[in-house]
């Protein structure tokens, strides 16, 4: 029995790709509507998943001169009543196709995606979700069949999580926004790219807060802003950010550093998303902590998506204590990471994202 899983804009499209593999046999045993990229909430699409299946093995001769047709005629309407000894033989035959369908409902009730077949170990699966990997990236890992080893589920997981540093623009401003809930090292991070960006590659840098709120921020930005030899602006709302608009000309790239905000805060961050939307970011991180919670993840990515990220950065990787979960939050949000911070130091502790690290990060580095 052949398991596959189809995806396309609408039903009609995914049953004709199933069809395509499968053949005209193929019995569909699941449709549901996905939105990709959805476990954060962002750059999601919707689409149509269909799960179909086929018989990969020969169908048997009936007793007799008569091969049995892989499907019933309608020419069985005209035809005279059959024989008592034919429709036992036809009972049986329905009978078998309900108990097969049974065990394929089962099937695809206890697993997101087919068990590994031959060449993956039998229980790579579930070493992949010890790691904390979840369903649904396994169902990606599994698309083209089983990994043949931990090894090449590796590659697969890398290639499931796109980079993107920070893309200077040739001509004008590039202008990059950081947001994210409380406590995530929006200012460290914010000096961080600001120093890399003035004292290694030598660009003209402009950091322009809008944390006027949180105790110490502004000051703790200026120091930065002081050592790095960097100007610091303050804008406390989206009329003041207009002002200052023309100023980003000057450079060649703006860094905002905003207020950090609980993902619950739905008026606050509306407001964040405003004053964003005057100073018209090229792009927009959303930082998360490594070492938050798969819930908290969920959280700021619902609360935060008004802001429209165009890429996330992870936080705090030198604090997670299971790295599964995270990666699996990063891969099923749809958006390319751009950086890593792995400590306090600054500039130092960052790193542009490598999509082969955090899949060895927690899959294990290649023997």
């Amino acid at each position: 029995m052949k398991i596959k899983r189809f995806e396309a804009e609408s039903a009609p499209a995914a049953l004709r790709l199933a069809r395509a593999a499968l053949g005209d046999e193929a019995v569909v045993l699941q449709t549901r509507r996905v939105r990709v990229g959805g476990l954060l909430r962002l750059g999601g699409r919707e689409r149509v998943e269909v799960l179909a299946a086929v018989d990969s093995s020969p169908v048997p001769a009936e007793d007799g001169d008569h091969p049995r047709s892989g499907s019933h005629s309608l020419e069985g309407y005209s035809s005279p009543a059959m024989p008592p000894a034919e429709r036992g033989g036809w009972e049986r035959d329905l009978s078998g196709l309900r108990e097969e369908l049974a065990v394929l409902r089962r099937l695809v009730l206890s697993a997101a995606c087919p068990e590994p077949g031959e060449g993956a170990p039998a229980d790579l699966r579930a070493q992949l979700r010890e790691r904390g990997l979840s369903d649904a990236v396994l169902a990606r890992l599994w698309e083209d069949g089983p990994p043949a080893d931990l090894g090449a589920a590796r590659a697969r997981l890398a290639n499931q999580l796109p980079a993107a540093p920070i893309a200077l623009r040739p001509s004008g401003p590039t202008v990059v926004a950081l947001v994210g809930p409380t406590g995530v090292g929006k200012t460290t991070t914010v000096a961080k790219l600001a120093a890399s960006a003035a004292l290694v590659e030598g660009r003209r840098v402009l950091v322009v807060t809008l944390d006027t709120y949180r105790i110490g921020a502004v000051e703790q930005l200026q120091t930065y802003a002081r050592l790095i030899n960097v100007p610091l602006v303050v804008a406390a709302s989206a009329t003041e950010v207009s002002t200052i608009r023309p100023r980003f000309a000057e450079y060649d790239l703006v860094l905002l550093d905003t207020v950090g905000r609980s993902p619950r805060c739905a008026d606050q961050i509306a407001e964040q998303a405003r004053a964003l939307a005057a100073a018209e970011p090229t792009e927009v991180h959303l930082l998360l902590a490594a070492s938050a919670s798969i819930a908290a993840l969920h959280h700021a990515g619902a609360g935060f998506a008004v802001t429209r990220p165009t890429h996330l950065l992870l936080t705090k990787r030198d604090e997670a204590v299971e790295f599964g979960p995270t990666v699996s939050a990063l891969v099923e949000a749809g958006l390319p990471v751009s950086y890593v911070t792995t400590g306090q130091n600054v500039p130092q502790d960052i790193e542009a994202a490598d999509p082969a690290a955090l899949a060895a990060a927690v899959l294990g580095e290649e023997a």
